[in-house]
């Protein structure tokens, strides 16, 4: 049920982003707090979490990105972290779909 979701905000990026990360996600009405927005250092770092949590909850959906952009511009996919989430009983939603809903 709704009433039992829970959202959490997980993003690979320094902390010194957290309250732009924070104020992005309210400005678009995202149910955004200190208690479900995390901020850790990289994207293998976000597979752990994913996969810690995935040990006390068995209906876990990802919704992420998994890419970073380079400095020409150029986006690339984690796609060995995307991989290994595949292997797990979690739903994945990835690049595809966000470009969809934000369409």
């Amino acid at each position: 049920s709704k009433k039992n979701l829970k959202i959490i905000f997980l993003s690979a990026r320094s902390f010194m982003f957290y309250q732009a990360s924070k104020s992005w996600l309210k400005k678009y009405n995202f149910p955004v707090n200190c208690k479900n927005l995390i901020l850790v250092d990289s994207a293998r770092t976000k597979l752990k979490f994913f996969n810690s949590v995935s040990d006390f909850h068995s209906n876990i959906t990802v919704i992420d990105d998994s890419s970073y952009m380079d400095s020409d511009g150029k986006i690339h996919l984690f796609s060995d972290v995307i991989n290994e989430i595949k292997k797990t009983k979690m739903t994945y939603l990835g690049l595809s779909f966000i470009k969809k809903i934000n369409n």
